[in-house]
């Protein structure tokens, strides 16, 4: 039986290239788009029907805005940046949300807590 540490099964979002899409805002619903700021973007929340992104996902990153990076910035600095480039049709690149998960098999000595605030 082998120990150690194993990645699990490699989501198909892994090997997905990042998205292109144009935003679609309505002048009185807005973009009907929920977001959060973070060191990798802007990541979606939460996705209203109207007017709808196509294209879009729940827990996506928005990475760009019309050729603007919006990565490696604090949260303030990355909202706002995506504020002052966002309207109508701006061109975002979207990168999927991947979640990869692994197993640790016995007899291998774990540090938790270690391990722990290594993924924070």
């Amino acid at each position: 039986q082998a120990s150690g540490f194993a990645w699990g099964r490699v989501p198909k979002e892994e090997t997905e290239a990042p998205r292109r899409i144009s935003l679609q805002v309505h002048s009185e619903a807005g973009a009907g788009v929920d977001l959060h700021p973070s060191w990798w973007g802007m990541v979606v929340d939460g996705i209203d029907p109207e007017p709808g992104q196509p294209g879009l996902r729940l827990r996506d990153t928005l990475v760009e805005v019309n050729g603007t990076s919006l990565m490696e910035l604090s949260d303030q600095d990355c909202e706002q940046r995506f504020l002052d480039l966002f309207g109508d049709g701006c061109n975002v690149k979207v990168e999927p949300f991947v979640q990869v998960s692994g197993i640790l098999a016995p007899p291998a000595a774990v540090d938790k807590t270690s391990m722990q605030s290594d993924l924070e």
